[in-house]
């Protein structure tokens, strides 16, 4: 039996046998794969790279002390307590026991976006209004019924913004991943989920600029009060400067309207929604 081999081009070489190459991996091994993050395998050399785990939880492992929301959440409930607590002893005659306990009920009905507060919206000091506005921006828990940003976006885009700087300040691009940990254990947060996080943040308060430009020219207010209403209705938290009152002008009613359903519907389903109905609309004129 003569052996052939075809071969492109005027130049004969010599017969070279086939070869084959049979790579395998473990027969125990799991890759797995959440979003755009997965584990990866080098049948070369057998090198494995996990990015993803499976943790099964019981009542000894502690998840709510480790989840990440509910650290970010004490150190701001303690952070801002303690500042609220500095700006009182400066402007009012509060025993110590009493200005924490104003201090933090303040602070936590803000972040919560509850809206209950025990002081008088007239008489506090602006720079304890301005922490207040930004607690509410916050937010409470992802999956909760606080409004605002939810903590889960606060710390991711906190992050992307830290990991940016000090890839600037690096020469090196090293690969830096975002780990949260939640009620499902330790994950790393996908490059879809940080994009997600930031664009939703920053459409956020492009909104909350644009509404408390619009109360200052409705409502003839200034800033820092057209702030607190309009961070109020885009939070959902309901409190009031005093702008929101019966003889308030249609324009202000209308302004404050779009802030709480944008709030309380989120702003991504409300867009979504919108375009899916303009489209419908679309489809229904173009047919008659």
């Amino acid at each position: 039996v003569e052996l052939e081999q075809l071969e492109k081009g005027s130049v004969v070489t010599e017969y070279e046998p086939y070869k084959s190459i049979t790579l395998s991996t473990p027969s125990d091994l799991t890759l797995r794969k959440v979003g755009d993050v997965q584990d990866e395998v080098n049948v070369m050399t057998g090198e494995v790279v996990e990015r993803v785990k499976e943790i099964t939880f019981n009542s000894s492992d502690g998840w709510v002390l480790n989840n990440t929301e509910f650290k970010v959440l004490n150190m701001i409930v303690l952070g801002f307590t303690a500042i609220v607590m500095l700006i009182t002893y400066n402007t009012s005659n509060l025993s110590l026991f009493d200005n924490f306990v104003d201090s933090i009920f303040n602070v936590v009905s803000s972040i919560t976006t509850t809206g209950d507060y025990m002081s008088s919206f007239t008489t506090i000091p602006h720079a304890k209004l301005f922490l207040y506005i930004i607690l509410m921006v916050f937010g409470g828990s992802m999956g909760s019924t606080a409004g605002g940003l939810k903590l889960s976006r606060v710390y991711i885009s906190f992050k992307v913004w830290i990991k940016s700087i000090t890839d600037r300040m690096h020469s090196s691009r090293s690969i830096r991943y975002i780990h949260m940990y939640t009620t499902n254990g330790e994950c790393v947060i996908s490059e879809k989920q940080q994009k997600d996080a930031v664009n939703y943040v920053g459409i956020y308060l492009l909104l909350l600029l644009l509404g408390t430009f619009g109360l200052m020219i409705t409502a003839n207010c200034q800033l820092h009060e057209a702030l607190f209403e309009f961070t109020s209705c885009l939070s959902t938290v309901g409190s009031s400067v005093g702008i929101t009152a019966a003889d308030a002008t249609v324009g202000t009613f209308i302004i404050e309207i779009v802030g709480m359903l944008l709030g309380r519907l989120e702003i991504i389903p409300i867009a979504f929604g919108l375009i899916y109905v303009s489209k419908g609309l679309k489809k229904i004129i173009n047919r008659t």
